[in-house]
């Protein structure tokens, strides 16, 4: 594994400019600041990520991933809107692109391009394959769970919809993505089984909210 070699300073500079993207901004899916924190998460995930036994005797560029991690988003900003829609295509090759102009002055440019390799969804050399798998880990692991519960039900609310609209919707369309299929994306072992765990908790959390909602608990 290349060291990681971050420093406080570099990774304080860097969170200010994800602070100063994303703090303030409403999105429909996760409500005010959402991006901000989203960010926040897929790179303490991809940190831990880096310390765990089946990845650190890996030959990957830590500080590369970490960056990718932080700022693999950031194309978002592009978003003008007074409250973003959280489908943006093509947010991932903008974000690769303004790493250059953002982080210049703060990390070395061997960093920013081998991150920009990451964040790019047309890079497919060798190079940075498991990195690549990894800032997906971290990212796809913050939309299971409670906070996946969290986003449905703010971007509900904002549409003005109702709890029978997003049953039907777990039941139907959202059902379809979360199933041992997918789970079975995240390769390493150990990461699949904190995906596991979270889709088990949100399945039991839409299924309690089914039955309190019609009654069903109450015998």
């Amino acid at each position: 594994m290349v060291g990681y070699m971050l420093t406080k300073s570099q990774e304080s500079k860097m969170i200010s400019i994800i602070e100063k993207a994303f703090l303030q901004q409403v999105e429909s899916a996760g409500g005010k600041g959402y991006r901000y924190y989203h960010s926040l998460r897929t790179y303490q995930n991809a940190k831990k990520f880096i310390k765990m036994k089946e990845i650190y005797k890996n030959k990957i560029d830590s500080d590369a991933l970490l960056v990718a991690a932080l700022f693999h988003d950031i194309g978002r900003k592009k978003n003008r809107r007074k409250v973003a829609n959280p489908s943006m295509p093509g947010h991932e090759t903008d974000s690769a692109n303004m790493l250059k102009k953002l982080l210049k002055d703060i990390v070395p440019v061997n960093t920013i391009d081998k991150a920009a390799k990451i964040i790019n969804p047309n890079e497919t050399s060798k190079e940075v394959k498991l990195e690549k798998e990894l800032l997906y880990y971290a990212d796809e692991l913050d939309s299971i769970g409670m906070l996946k519960i969290w986003r449905m039900f703010t971007y509900e609310a904002y549409n003005k919809g109702t709890i029978e609209n997003k049953i039907f919707y777990w039941n139907t369309d959202n059902s379809k993505r979360f199933n041992s299929n997918w789970l079975d994306t995240f390769k390493i072992p150990r990461i699949r089984k904190i995906a596991q765990r979270r889709a088990k908790i949100q399945q039991e959390a839409m299924e309690e909210l089914a039955k309190e909602n019609s009654g069903l608990d109450i015998k």
